[in-house]
């Protein structure tokens, strides 16, 4: 695990500091320079939980959060009370039945499709299906809801965006990723995460029911992760650190446990050449769809003010962690401009360079190297002043692009990228209320009918692209255009 960066985060709002988890691959590279993490992602620790929500009160709220408490017991939770129990009956016997394999190759732009791939109603038995509490009827593949079991909102949107990315909804309908689980991992979950996963993808995209209770899932969660065991309020980007994590480990097939050590003479090396050995020690012990689907690279350049050495380091990340650089309105490149704006070191935040063998004042630099084929961005809405020690949220209307977000703007341009750097929205985590309590909802666009729908818990409506943007958005889901992805076969 990635240790969170000492001193204040770096490209804070001003004159507050945000307590979001500060995780070095979300937020950027530490202001030390060290050599790349060991690790492909930061594991969620004992952390303050900031954009809590609570849930609405309706009566099936109300009545779930009781079997949502017995989930973070150590034995399962009870059974829930099955839905009709039509079609079930001839289950156990389908379960072994042969699945076509449809080779995992989606495009990544606005009209990619899971439909082909979805898994038929019979891969689930009767248990596995009784336990999800299914309600009935027919709707369009990836539009059924989920139950929210008392304060677990920011688990249902965060499930639907990722369920709605494309090649990874592919790969969990396939049962591809069943190839790929590393159960000696001692980082993983021995599968455990992953293949809950897979069962509410499934779910989701099957086409036969209104909505299900991901009982099992949340179980499998508080096991492995106790700040998610119980009803308390929880924050979604933690969440999506944890799940995008436990995924990665489940599915992590590297062989080796710690990176190569690097070349000594690396400083006379081009930062092309650089980069990509980097790369290529990050990925001999992180090799999962996680990393090729979700990963990029910063380059980040630290000068000291003193003796001017300077230092360059290449790291991974997972997603772009920006400050929200006003109280009112911004636009997403103002984000992108703060995020990116050479920072001083000073003070406490002062830089050990070693060169002059002591703490020295600096300047820190990020660049984007390498962006990934899914670019999920988080907005730093909660802060926190230094001097009163309260937080606050930031209700700002951050306009951004839905459809042809250029990066090019942001990208290094000594990087030489080969891909697109153009990307189409296609999910949005949004957070309701504020820091003492709210409610967590997704919008997704579904990849087969290329139609935008609202996800709040168990109730799914279509609504407009007009609607999406609000103070409330919290995690954006960009998918790059014109570019074919393949996952590797060597995975």
């Amino acid at each position: 695990a990635i240790a969170p960066p000492s001193g204040p985060p770096a490209n804070t709002a001003p004159a507050a500091s945000e307590v979001a988890p500060a995780a070095a691959l979300a937020a950027g590279p530490s202001s030390s320079a060290s050599p790349a993490s060991t690790s492909g992602l930061k594991r969620v620790a004992s952390q303050p939980n900031l954009a809590k929500q609570r849930s609405k009160p309706d009566s099936d709220k109300a009545s779930a959060t009781s079997a949502a408490s017995a989930a973070s017991a150590t034995p399962a939770p009870p059974a829930p009370t099955p839905g009709p129990s039509s079609g079930v009956s001839s289950e156990s016997s389908s379960v072994k039945q042969a699945q076509a394999q449809v080779p995992p190759r989606v495009a990544n732009g606005g009209g990619s499709s899971v439909a082909a791939v979805v898994r038929p109603f019979s891969s689930f038995d009767a248990h596995t299906l009784n336990r999800m509490a299914p309600e009935y009827g027919s709707v369009p593949h990836g539009l059924t809801g989920l139950r929210n079991l008392g304060n677990t909102c920011y688990l249902n949107s965060t499930v639907q965006c990722l369920s709605n990315t494309p090649v990874l909804a592919s790969y969990f309908l396939q049962g591809t990723f069943r190839e790929h689980v590393n159960k000696s991992n001692p980082l993983g979950h021995q599968g455990d995460v992953a293949e809950q996963f897979s069962v509410v993808v499934q779910a989701l995209w099957a086409g036969r029911y209104a909505c299900v209770s991901p009982y099992d899932f949340k179980h499998t969660i508080g096991r492995h992760a106790e700040a998610f065991a119980g009803n308390e309020q929880q924050d979604s980007q933690e969440f999506l650190l944890f799940l995008l994590d436990g995924l990665h480990e489940d599915l992590n097939r590297a062989r080796r446990r710690r990176p190569p050590p690097e070349l000594e003479d690396k400083e006379s090396l081009p930062d092309v050449e650089r980069a990509k050995r980097a790369w290529a020690r990050h990925c001999l012990i992180n090799e999962s769809i996680m990393v090729e689907l979700f990963q990029g690279q910063f380059k980040s350049t630290l000068v000291c003010e003193q003796c001017h050495y300077k230092s360059i380091t290449f790291d991974a990340f997972m997603y772009l962690s920006l400050p929200v650089v006003s109280d009112t309105s911004c636009r997403l490149s103002d984000c992108l401009q703060a995020f990116l704006k050479p920072e001083r070191l000073s003070g406490s935040s002062r830089w050990f360079c070693p060169r002059c063998r002591r703490d020295q004042s600096a300047v820190k630099k990020i660049d984007i190297w390498r962006l990934p084929p899914y670019l999920l961005i988080h907005f730093k809405r909660f802060s926190c002043d230094r001097l009163s020690s309260r937080g606050r949220k930031l209700n700002t209307l951050v306009d951004y692009p839905i459809s042809n977000l250029d990066m090019s703007a942001y990208h290094s341009s000594e990087a030489r990228p080969k891909h697109s750097l153009v990307y189409n929205l296609y999910g949005v985590s949004n957070h309701f209320g504020s820091m003492e309590c709210g409610h967590y909802t997704a919008f997704c666009r579904n990849s087969n009918l290329n139609r935008w729908f609202k996800f709040d818990d168990e109730t799914v409506t279509e609504m407009r692209s007009g609607e999406i943007r609000s103070v409330s958005n919290y995690i954006l889901f960009y998918s790059r255009l014109a570019n074919t992805f393949q996952v590797s076969s060597s995975l």
